[in-house]
């Protein structure tokens, strides 16, 4: 009997650990040519890749933001659930040892079999209560290895918002030293007009010139200003936006403000010739391929369903009816056995939980695929930005350039009475729309460099292997 029983227990072991989830084989992604020409090269962004930028206080916001961000905290909590998670179901793989003891007094029937038996006794016991469930399908492995999946898949969701965070506070950086600018630029132009006005109203006092020139003069004055208080407007909330995304407190948000640069620091020169493989190490790809895992090993659990479980459970200790004799060798007492549980009928919902995992790994696949085509979107419209910001940068540089002259020579032409107040008026309008033109175009190509960062998924580290 002790050898048949040995021998269903090797036969269950052997069994133990084969997995029921299907095969996952993730298809090939098509790289694109360009980048597929380019894949000899292997360079590496560096994972801080802020600090490219040479700028501390940019540094210091990055820094506070990756800190107390809430949607970082959030996902530091998910991964820590992940992991408590995963922590479960790698226990369920060992046995359990619990330990038991109970104490009382009972009273039985003289109507109870035997009859006329009546006795009151004590019942004291001591145990140590082991039990084991022998994972003959892999159904526990595969939860198991679902965990661990899933772990990964918050720790890239991590990643990803890190990154995502890190790129809006520098654009959100950004975006205030190019308002502020702005503002600079339009506290100049009104200071200029509000001269020009004044020496206009006391023209118009004189008699010099009419009373349409000098309202001109001040249609232009008040414009400014109306475009400074949008600028400003704009300014506050930018410093709110960014605050919020640092995680500061409400009393932060309303007292704290900004330690800016006055200009925009020197852009950093993204690496032209990438590896096609960079578009692997985007966390949000890693996430979705994660999740497909997780989605394809649960497939697996809910196929163990249909067979049957083995569990062994085992007790060790001692039991008597006197507390002083509980713990002598006459009082030892032990038990071994087994429980085997197969399914029978129970209208259809293990298979209507096999269908409902293998539609989640259907959808967690096509994800994944979506994923990655967003992935090369993203790259192409980066790169694209990139480029275009640079051009159009130049453009308008040259433009603000002509146009000052333009403004340089209609002033000249205007005191020597060769051109109207109107063409005047324009020449200005003309050289502050520029400059404010160029500010902004300053601004873009700067979040495209960051855009372009996101979109090669922050910074990696490529392995030997993979240069090989």
């Amino acid at each position: 009997m002790a050898r048949n029983v040995a021998v269903i227990l090797a036969g269950a072991l052997l069994l133990a650990g084969c997995s029921m989830s299907p095969k996952l084989e993730l298809k090939p992604v098509e790289i694109p040519l360009a980048l597929a020409k380019e894949a000899k090269t292997m360079e590496v962004i560096n994972v801080e890749w802020w600090r490219e930028f040479k700028d501390p206080l940019l540094e210091e916001l990055i820094k506070e933001a990756l800190v107390h961000n809430s949607d970082l905290r959030v996902a530091a909590t998910n991964v820590s659930l992940a992991r408590a998670t995963l922590g479960g179901a790698r226990a369920d793989l060992y046995p359990s040892l619990d330990a038991e003891g109970s104490a009382g007094r009972k009273k039985t029937s003289d109507e109870s079999y035997p009859v006329g038996t009546r006795a009151t006794y004590n019942n004291f016991s001591l145990s140590g209560v082991l039990s084991y469930e022998i994972d003959l399908w892999g159904r526990l492995r595969d939860s198991k290895r679902s965990a661990e999946a899933l772990l990964l898949a918050n720790e890239a969701n991590q990643e990803t918002i890190a990154l995502a965070v890190a790129s809006s506070v520098a654009e959100g950086y950004f975006n205030l030293i190019t308002l502020r600018e702005g503002i600079q630029i339009l506290k100049e132009t009104v200071d200029s007009y509000q001269k020009s006005y004044d020496y206009r109203l006391k023209q118009h006092g004189l008699g010099a010139i009419s009373e349409i020139v000098m309202e001109q003069s001040r249609v232009e004055l008040e414009s400014a200003k109306a475009n400074l208080y949008l600028y400003e407007r704009q300014e506050s909330e930018a410093a709110t936006a960014l605050s919020i995304l640092l995680g500061r407190t409400p009393k932060e948000i309303f007292e704290k403000s900004f330690s800016l640069a006055s200009v925009l620091p020197a852009l950093p020169e993204v690496p032209v010739g990438l590896p096609s493989e960079i578009l692997t190490h985007r966390s949000d790809i890693k996430v979705a391929e994660e999740k497909l895992k997780a989605a394809n090993y649960s497939i697996g659990v809910a196929r163990a369903a249909y067979f049957p479980t083995l569990s062994l459970s085992g007790v060790l200790g001692y039991q008597s009816a006197e507390l002083d004799r509980l713990m002598r060798p006459s009082g030892e007492m032990w038990s071994l056995g087994g429980n085997l549980g197969a399914p029978l009928l129970n209208f259809g919902r293990t298979s209507a939980k096999v269908e409902s995992a293998k539609a989640q790994k259907e959808s967690a696949e096509i994800e994944y695929e979506a994923t990655i085509r967003q992935a090369f979107g993203e790259v192409k419209d980066a790169l694209v930005k990139r480029e275009v910001a640079n051009k159009r940068l130049l453009s308008l540089q040259s433009q603000t350039t002509s146009q000052n002259r333009v403004l340089e020579i209609a002033q000249k032409r205007f005191d020597e009475g060769y051109f109207s107040h109107l063409d005047l008026l324009d020449a200005q309008r003309g050289y502050l729309n520029a400059r404010l033109a160029l500010n902004s175009a300053k601004l873009e190509t700067a979040t495209s460099v960051v855009t372009l960062y996101k979109a090669l998924g922050g910074g990696w580290r490529i392995t030997q292997e993979e240069t090989k």
